[in-house]
């Protein structure tokens, strides 16, 4: 009410209530003291109508305070961390807010071992006794292959999922070999994921990129290629955000040099960023569209820490698979470069350096660690890389390039060879434990098979091609190694395997198709000898979306 009309003593009519022709026209409705129209009506000397509807005053919001916003940012933590599986015990502290008041969200939870139903959640949760065997075979099993995250063996399954509940969850979604249990878990793992890339972060980082390497390691379980995208991208840029990539800067020293300490990196973070390299590395090689993360100095600095101070056995194997890795990319990134640079050596002094690194690297092995079929299958596999790199770089004026050519497809066929002879010592039990790396260089070495078999040129035996490795015979003994795996898991949960039968599906559509053309169109197609023949798509050499089979078969 303003100041004129207080005075004045006339009644305004209450909030929402003026009449229509007032309320039409926006004008303030004064009540008169006698008469049954407002003033305005009465001057105007018009029907004074009321209003059909009756406006509502909105209640105003009052300004909350810190303490409030912050209650409600700890109850959708709160809400949050419930759909993950994650428990919060009654009396349990969500956050700890320091000195200067910006809370720090913890991923913990509390485990009661006398509950009755044994179970540590509801929902997909494991067992706790069957999450001890999932973590022990994590442990024993599946890290001997990607050996990208060390549990030490004391560690409890307990400890685990309070300490890094993101990493205890991916452990357990790929461990288990319970198919319903499993899909469940995924999704779980993969909605976290999804909000961690769009909502604020309610994760520790490192614990988040912990777990997302770790899915990723065994993603042909998991996921369609198209998520593979967002999430190497997403775990490359947790890598930029926490640091992991560049020396720690000290910033106490601009303040107390004398008292301060330089700081240091902890055996963790150097693990897991040389592990995101040696991933990312690797599915970049097999899927072309992903871009690795970039090997600097610093990441090699972090390579010689673990080499010279390693924390465990799989420290070691890390260490050689990122050397064989370091040759292989060298290779296949070389292999790719345009033949207009200003600059280039002739491609044997290329070959022999790259041959040269990849021995050295294999002399640096450890007594123990001379026989161990991972660090082979790598090396198998990074010399096919290298003599494809050869192969398509050789320019056709080169002298000596016709027996060069030679060495080179026999140094395939030989790598081909020792690769499928290591492939198939591994026990059919172990299928599941194998990481998508072995996946990938099974299918590279697939396809480098098919072209050594296909290939017409007269210098080339493909009689004494097919009795050395004949395809065929993998392509059986592939299939039944599946067919064994299937026994083995025994199928738990009664459900179908999907990755099972989607890759022995994929299998025998491949071999019905090579059959098909050896009796067709094989002999009157030559390849030639000059084409680049090493192809890393078994799918498009033979029509079947071999990979695309694979990743579509948990993608629920």
């Amino acid at each position: 009410m303003d100041r004129e009309t207080l005075l004045s003593g006339r009644t305004p009519a209450p909030y929402g209530r003026a009449c229509e022709p007032c309320a039409l026209a926006k004008c303030k409705c004064i009540l008169r003291t006698a008469g049954d129209r407002c003033e305005r009506c009465h001057r105007l000397d018009r029907e004074c109508r009321p209003s059909k509807t009756v406006r509502r005053r909105n209640p105003q919001k009052g300004r909350l305070s810190k303490t409030a916003r912050l209650e409600e940012k700890l109850d959708n933590l709160t809400n949050l961390l419930k759909t993950s599986g994650v428990e919060i015990g009654e009396g349990e502290s969500l956050a700890r807010v320091p000195a200067g008041g910006c809370p720090m969200a913890e991923s913990t939870s509390t485990t009661d071992d006398s509950s009755d139903s044994g179970r540590m959640d509801t929902g997909p949760e494991p067992t706790l006794s069957e999450a001890a065997e999932y973590l022990t075979r994590f442990q024993t099993q599946k890290s001997q292959y990607m050996p990208l995250v060390y549990i030490p063996p004391e560690k409890t399954v307990q400890q685990l999922r309070q300490e890094r509940p993101f990493l205890y969850l991916c452990i357990m979604t790929i461990s288990t070999t319970n198919v319903p249990q499993q899909l469940a878990l995924s999704r779980k793992a993969r909605k976290i994921m999804g909000q961690e890339i769009i909502h604020d972060s309610t994760v520790d980082r490192l614990d988040l990129l912990l777990g997302i390497l770790v899915y990723l390691s065994w993603l042909q379980y998991q996921v369609d290629q198209s998520r593979v995208f967002a999430m190497t991208h997403l775990a490359i840029g947790l890598v930029f955000e926490l640091g992991l990539n560049r020396p720690l800067t000290n910033r106490v020293c601009q303040y107390d040099c004398q008292h301060s300490s330089p700081p240091t990196r902890t055996m963790e973070e150097r693990r897991t960023v040389v592990g995101c390299f040696l991933l990312t590395s690797t599915l970049s090689y097999f899927i072309l569209k992903i871009d690795a993360l970039r090997w600097t100095p610093y990441l090699n600095g972090c390579l010689q820490v673990l080499e010279t101070q390693p924390e465990c056995t799989n420290d070691e194997l890390l260490v050689h698979l990122v050397q064989i890795q370091l040759v292989s990319q060298t290779g296949w990134q070389d292999g790719m470069t345009t033949a207009s640079d200003n600059v280039r050596a002739p491609p044997p002094f290329y070959l022999h350096a790259l041959r040269s690194q990849l021995d050295q690297a294999r002399r640096n092995f450890g007594p123990h660690l001379q026989t161990h079929a991972v660090l082979l299958l790598h090396a198998h596999s990074a010399t096919l890389a290298i003599n494809d790199f050869a192969l398509s770089g050789l320019p056709i004026v080169l002298e000596n390039s016709r027996s060069l050519q030679l060495d080179c497809l026999y140094a395939c066929l030989d790598s081909v060879k020792l690769y499928f002879d290591l492939f198939f010592a591994i026990p059919p039990a172990a299928f599941f434990d194998l990481p998508v790396s072995i996946c990938g260089q099974v299918n590279q070495t697939l396809s480098a098979l098919y072209r050594l078999s296909i290939l017409d040129d007269p210098a080339w035996d493909r009689v004494a091609v097919r009795k050395i490795v004949d395809i065929q015979i993998i392509f059986d003994r592939l299939f039944d190694v599946l067919q064994q795996a299937a026994v083995l898991a025994g199928l738990d949960g009664g459900v179908e395997n999907p990755i099972l039968s989607k890759a022995m599906q994929a299998f025998r559509s491949i071999r019905s198709r090579w059959e098909a053309r050896e009796r067709s169109e094989l002999m009157s197609t030559p390849l030639n000898m000059n084409e680049d023949f090493l192809d890393p798509s078994i799918g498009d050499m033979l029509g079947v979306d071999l990979w695309g089979e694979l990743f579509t078969a948990w993608n629920v």
